[in-house]
């Protein structure tokens, strides 16, 4: 895939092949790790334990919160799991229909349940790298994709707290994998689930309506309907009355205690971490993402053509505004910008030594960025994640342009 000799391709193969299957046993040998650290997933699990426990009306209830993690401690909660914001709202600020994936899962005990999570990680990163080597026209074997999917910082953050962020990349990942097989409607379907992340289906659903895919419109519309009614159906209305008074604070949730703004790596969460929470950032932040998807509009437009190289790099750069103006992107949700680093080392046989030379610096600052940034505490005055964000978004956008003038 790097090199234009047979041999020297076949031996970067057989390294890619021994690297992603050693990687990908490790992360399964040590799956039982992250419900050791009682993260983010004891939070989501005490969420689906309370459907599991026959309490599904009181799925926002802090009060019933509480009394699954005093049985699952023993009868003493450590201060990290149960702080002043969950005292006030509970652990659980997703939609009802988010906790139909944790019942299934809570029905296990903690630690089981967060290692059969992180095993679903791993066998989610396989799929995907299999997914974007076809839609890269194998210029990239899935191998490298793995690899380049496992050895990505957000994926250590997602698989060690026990969140959902592979499970993000699985549903956009397989949805335009669909929809390159002209299977739009079905693309659209899978888009639907995310009426369980309503920012997620804010940030993916403009990409079909200003490229008029109906079909895929209407996907979205009979997905999202189907999960909302089977909802209905196992928690009943009363949790949907209670995420309606809750949303106003989940909205707002940049003004809650225990907000961690180190972690954001959209527009919003870069001008937050230089500036402060306030309506200067707020301003900047939101202008610049207006801005950007604008100029993703204009770019992208009238590129809808399976089967040409610009799709999939009209597909890459409207994933990498997604992430630019998702308000509440933490660094775990970065897991899509792995796309944009398929995207680069699909294009490397093309170049010379210095591009060469270049586009590895380049990804090498991608996968530093988030590890250098917060070991160092850089993110008030270098959020380096966000530049690498903002990078690969003007490196996808310049080729866009290129690909355009040559087309032309």
């Amino acid at each position: 895939m790097l090199d234009s000799n047979p041999d020297g391709r076949f031996k970067f193969e057989l390294i890619a092949k021994a690297l992603a299957v050693a990687l990908t046993t490790a992360f399964l040998y040590l799956c039982m790790m992250p419900g050791q650290f009682d993260k983010d997933w004891v939070h989501l699990w005490t969420a689906g334990r309370t459907i599991v426990e026959g309490k599904a009306a009181q799925l926002f209830d802090p009060a019933v919160h509480h009394a699954i993690l005093e049985k699952t401690y023993a009868g003493e909660i450590p201060e990290h799991v149960w702080p002043v914001r969950n005292q006030r709202y509970g652990v659980f600020f997703y939609p009802p229909p988010a906790s139909l994936y944790y019942a299934a899962l809570a029905w296990l005990p903690r630690r089981v349940g967060c290692a059969a999570n992180a095993v679903l990680c791993v066998v989610l990163a396989i799929w995907c790298a299999r997914c974007l080597s076809e839609l890269f026209g194998r210029r990239v074997s899935g191998s490298v994709a793995l690899i380049a999917i496992l050895a990505f910082p957000p994926f250590f953050a997602n698989y060690a707290l026990g969140q959902n962020a592979m499970l993000t990349m699985a549903v956009v990942v397989t949805s335009f994998w669909l929809a390159f097989r002209d299977r739009d409607f079905a693309a659209g379907v899978l888009l639907g689930v995310f009426v369980a992340k309503p920012n997620w289906l804010l940030a993916v659903g403009w990409i079909p309506l200003i490229h008029f895919r109906w079909r895929m419109l209407a996907g979205m519309a009979v997905g999202g309907g189907g999960v909302l009614g089977l909802t209905l159906l196992i928690v009943g209305v009363e949790p949907f009355r209670d995420y309606w008074g809750l949303f106003p604070h989940v909205a707002h949730m940049h003004e809650l205690p225990g907000y961690t703004l180190k972690l954001k790596s959209s527009a919003l969460g870069m001008f937050r971490k230089m500036s402060e929470v306030g309506r200067l950032s707020d301003v900047l932040g939101w202008s610049t993402a207006v801005v950007t998807g604008l100029a993703t509009v204009v770019l992208t437009r009238k590129l809808w053509r399976r089967g040409e190289a610009g799709w999939i790099l009209m597909v890459s750069l409207s994933l990498m505004t997604a992430l630019w103006v998702n308000p509440h992107l933490n660094n775990y949700d970065l897991m899509l910008m792995t796309i944009g680093v398929v995207a680069v080392l699909a294009e490397w046989p093309t170049w010379s030594r210095r591009q060469r030379i270049a586009a590895g610096v380049f990804l090498l600052f991608c996968y530093a960025a988030d590890p250098i940034e917060q070991r160092y505490g850089l993110w008030r005055i270098l959020p380096l994640s966000c530049f690498a964000l903002a990078g690969m978004w003007g490196w996808l956008a310049y080729r866009i342009y290129c690909w355009q003038r040559v087309r032309a």
